[in-house]
């Protein structure tokens, strides 16, 4: 088959958790003899490259038209919110978001590749998923839910600021891209209920859980020795990472909370490294906890081989995200042998057992995180356990090519009864 896969980032430029997933999966395709292609939009690079055996990735620039759409589109909306006495950054979070790369990629698809798949897949499926289902007439559509900008919105008010309006416009185009899609995975049951419930979507959802490709973990780690970073100085302390956006969904509270109690903590001496996109006030905050024994580096936004670099020379990995479906970086770090403390919130209790494969907190609780982190600092036993088994893990249970197998058997038999209903 020929299958695009459309996605707001790909490896190795961002080091997104959708961008991993879609590394990954194409890999897999591609291995078991799929002609893979990927679009993205939000990476500079060639517009078209062969990043891995079988896979296209398809680096699209934003087009004039596109761009004059995006600029109509930009005026409607902040008269609006003028109108409506909103707060236009407010507002917009939800329905502009991926706003350009979306009629980007709808553009693309339906002037050049509106026929030329069999299977098109969404793991984005807010604004991307619903236009291009629009311009799409033949192959099966498929949608990967990985997150809900509606349910963020719901839940993360309070932080987030979310607008009626805004509500109402994400509601809107995760509705459509469901609606039009003929097949509906979730990588874990987590999402479920905001699927089933927030959006009233009725039809099956198959629950098909990220995979981890070791060929890909192997050409990333080989990558990664080549590129300088933090990883590359010298003998470090025990190091903690965290890799993803420093925000309130990632959980920024936890992080300052455990900062506040490590930075009068006498008893280890940590380092603390950031790979992600943080505001200029949340890199500030975060500094200034700084003391004699709690170290901290920001290294921002970071490309997947500095990720992984970094992940490599790690002690632990740092996980206090308040919502979660099925991390792609948790999957990593076990595939790595690299011990997780992370929340237990979403999917992540469908990967990791507490005190089997790692070790689980609740979102809320910094002295919690702050006291396994310093247990793994104290015990290498128990670092050795929580690796052995979280290799064991990866490789059981989110190993290639069982999830890629089961991936294709729902598609090929969506297609099989579409086709079937066509006659």
């Amino acid at each position: 088959m020929r299958i695009a896969i459309v996605s707001p980032s790909f490896p190795p430029q961002g080091a997104s958790g959708i961008g991993s997933y879609c590394l990954h999966h194409a890999a897999g395709l591609a291995r078991l003899g799929h002609e893979v292609d990927v679009f993205t939009w939000l990476d500079t690079g060639p517009d078209n490259e062969e990043s891995w055996p079988g896979v296209s990735v398809h680096r699209i620039p934003n087009y004039w038209l596109v761009s004059v759409l995006f600029k109509v589109t930009d005026v409607v909306w902040r008269s609006f919110c003028r109108i409506s006495q909103l707060d236009r950054e407010v507002a917009a979070w939800g329905f502009m978001r991926n706003l350009r790369g979306s009629l980007t990629i709808a553009l693309v698809f339906l002037l050049r590749y509106r026929t030329a798949f069999d299977v098109i897949e969404t793991p984005e499926w807010g604004a991307p998923g619903a236009f291009l289902h629009l311009v799409t007439r033949r192959g099966v559509r498929v949608v990967k839910c990985h997150a809900s900008v509606y349910s963020h919105a719901i839940h993360f008010r309070p932080y987030e600021r979310a607008a009626h309006a805004d509500l109402v416009c994400a509601s809107m185009l995760e509705r459509l891209s469901l609606n039009h899609a003929h097949a509906v995975l979730s990588p874990s049951r987590a999402l479920l209920p905001d699927i089933r419930g927030n959006l009233g979507f009725s039809r099956t959802v198959h629950v098909v859980p990220n995979e981890i490709n070791q060929e890909v973990c192997s050409y990333l780690k080989d990558k990664a020795l080549h590129v300088a970073g933090h990883a590359a100085s010298g003998t470090r302390p025990f190091t903690v990472f965290f890799s993803g956006r420093v925000d309130q969904l990632k959980g920024l509270d936890t992080i300052k909370g455990v900062f506040s109690i490590l930075s009068g903590e006498a008893s280890a001496s940590i380092t603390f490294v950031f790979a992600g996109e943080a505001s200029p006030t949340v890199a500030r905050d975060l500094l200034s906890f700084k003391s004699s024994t709690l170290d901290i580096a920001l290294l921002g936004a970071v490309s997947q081989y500095v990720v992984f670099g970094n992940l490599m020379m790690s002690d632990v990995f740092f996980f206090p995200s308040w919502t979660e479906n099925c991390p792609m970086s948790i999957l990593e770090a076990m595939a790595l042998g690299i011990p997780i403390v992370a929340s237990n919130v979403g999917g992540i209790p469908e990967l990791i057992q507490h005190n089997r494969n790692g070790l689980l907190c609740r979102r809320d609780q910094p002295q919690e995180f702050v006291e396994q982190i310093v247990r793994l600092h104290n015990e290498p036993e128990l670092r050795r356990r929580l690796v052995e088994n979280g290799r064991d893990v990866v490789a059981h249970r989110f190993g290639f090519p069982v999830l890629t197998q089961m991936w294709l058997d729902i598609v090929q038999g969506t297609e099989q009864s579409s086709r079937r209903d066509d006659d």
